[in-house]
């Protein structure tokens, strides 16, 4: 979902090339215009009004929501690939077969060790994390959008999506302060 959002805003980075068009075509009327003719003499010394090398900027609100947005897709990228990740290695665990019981037994707990010791229970614990911080991410990207598409759209997103996020970071905190 965030990569249509990415691919539409991105565009906003780069300059419209009508727009490039439609000024170096005015530059070039504009210059037209200025030429005066006398008596064999044809001359051209008005200035342009517009540069047609002047580089393009984007917006500030643009580059912000853009980068919000490319974080998201990278954090949640990131958590799809250490999942999958994850889940070769756990299929990968070798369940022994054809051995007795105490060298299963025994194989079985190194393999667990060694779970342990690539601290793969931590980087189960990552996964959720890195996705939360995508979508709130993906959020922050998305009010600063629509803040600047519509206010009165914006402010109601901020009410439906900030209440619950609001309660979602304050309520685990709560138990340790009472």
């Amino acid at each position: 979902m965030v990569t249509a959002f990415v691919v539409e805003s991105s565009e906003r980075l780069q300059e419209d090339p009508e727009d490039r068009s439609a000024n170096i075509l005015q530059q070039i009327s504009l210059q037209l215009s200025s030429f005066t003719v006398t008596n064999n003499f044809v001359n051209s010394t008005a200035a342009s009004a517009t540069s047609a090398t002047e580089l393009f900027i984007p917006r500030a609100v643009d580059v912000k929501i853009n980068y919000l947005w490319f974080l998201s897709l990278s954090l949640s990228l990131t958590a799809a690939f250490l999942a999958l990740a994850v889940q070769q290695w756990l299929r990968a665990f070798p369940e022994p077969q054809n051995l007795a019981i105490p060298q299963s037994v025994v194989l079985r707990q190194r393999h667990w060790a060694s779970l342990f010791l690539w601290q793969l229970p931590n980087l189960i614990n990552l996964l959720p994390i890195l996705l939360q911080a995508a979508v709130v991410l993906f959020m922050v990207g998305l009010l600063l959008f629509l803040h600047d598409l519509n206010h009165p759209i914006a402010t109601a997103f901020l009410v439906v999506t900030g209440i619950p996020l609001f309660l979602y970071a304050v309520l685990p905190v709560l138990p340790l302060l009472w």
